[in-house]
This record gives C-alpha cells, structure tokens and sequence, in this order.
C-alpha cells in the first residue's frame, strides 16, 4: 500500500511543500513510517520527538535539522497536522523494534570484528 499523506491541517501547508523546505517535509512524511504514529498532533509531538531522539542516541539519526545538527523539539511544532497512513506503533512495539535493530547491528559488529581475526 502507498503510503499517502497530507499536510492541509498544518498552519503553514503551504510552505511546507515550498521547494525550500520540501526535503525536510518529505523526510518526515517518510519517518511517520519508523517512528510509527500516523499523525502529528498536540498530543503525539513529544513521543514524535522523544522516538526520533531515540534512533539518533542509538546512532541511526533519521534526520537532521538544517544545521546540520539534531531536530529540535520547537522544529517539530510546523508539521502539527501532517497526516500519514503509516501503522501506528505502541511504545512497547517501537521499543521492541528498536531493540532488535540495535541487536542485529551489534551481532553485525560482531561477525566483523571476529572476520578481522
């Protein structure tokens, strides 16, 4: 299923699809479906925010701001409203996702290190 997405309930929809700050409007259309909440609202900005810190803690940054730097939580308040059809995820299924990528990586790591012998 494509994924499918609006930013109508956004209060500056028009300049987040704006040549200018489309690249990062896409990538975070795109991060609904890793950090698994569909919808950005009052409500769920935080957790966006709190699962986007996780993956780059773990050193998977998923975006960066313009600076170059990490997405700051005041950054994420523009895309209140964007809508997607990604598959919500319960903090307990996100954490268990994100435990078996960190996991998988580190056995990864591993066979690396042990090929080098």
């Amino acid at each position: 299923m494509p994924l499918t997405w609006s930013v109508n309930k956004c209060e500056n929809d028009d300049m987040l699809v704006s040549p200018e700050v489309w690249p990062i409007t896409n990538a975070m259309i795109l991060s609904t479906m890793a950090m698994g909440i569909s919808k950005i609202t009052k409500k769920t900005v935080e957790e966006y925010w709190i699962r986007l810190e996780l993956f780059r803690m773990a050193g998977m940054p998923f975006m960066t701001s313009p600076d170059g730097g990490a997405i700051k939580y005041d950054q994420l308040q523009s895309f209140i409203g964007l809508e997607t059809n990604a598959s919500d995820l319960s903090n307990a299924k996100f954490n268990r996702n994100l435990a078996k990528t960190l996991r998988s990586r580190a056995k990864r790591a591993l066979v690396e290190q042990e090929k080098k012998k």
